[in-house]
């Protein structure tokens, strides 16, 4: 597996020591998916100037709520 190119670490938590640590184990590693919501301890700016090669696609994860102003909610009925 060290010719491994491409990662998927999506829905994950990860920091950059753990990026680090497979890129140390991976060292032909181009292509690294990420969460970005999980990864919230990941140094890009470091990633990117030691490891100019590397390729991190980010997934953002976007959470929406529906604001209904009505008292009347039957899901807030008890």
């Amino acid at each position: 597996m060290p010719r491994l190119k491409q990662l998927d670490f999506a829905y994950r938590c990860i920091s950059t020591e753990c990026v680090l640590n497979l890129l140390s184990c991976y060292p032909q590693l181009v292509h690294l998916k990420i969460d970005e919501f999980l990864s919230e301890k990941l140094d890009h700016k470091f990633l990117k100037e030691k490891y100019p090669k590397l390729e991190i696609l980010l997934l953002y994860l976007v959470i929406l709520f529906e604001s209904d102003e009505s008292d009347d909610d039957e899901y807030l009925d008890m």
